[in-house]
């Protein structure tokens, strides 16, 4: 949709959220298609962060099913209470 697929790999975003980029994430891919916010999910789950978790957290609110599963997912690896 906005052209980010092609640099919106799991690893690429991965290294975003290892080197705490949220100010970035939050900007380009939150709102990005489907697949890239799946992506996103799986790299949020490498980050155990209360960022991590607020981004994970908004993805829920997405209206793909796709995208749910993901954050639900990743969150059973860096949620807690």
């Amino acid at each position: 949709m906005f052209g980010f697929s092609k640099e919106a790999t799991v690893e690429n975003l991965s290294k975003l959220a290892q080197g705490r980029k949220w100010d970035k994430i939050k900007k380009n891919y939150l709102n990005a298609d489907p697949e890239t916010r799946v992506n996103l999910a799986k790299a949020c789950s490498t980050v155990s962060s209360d960022d991590s978790i607020n981004i994970l957290t908004l993805l829920l609110d997405a209206p793909e099913e796709s995208v749910k599963i993901a954050a639900l997912q990743a969150l059973t690896k860096v949620g807690n209470d």
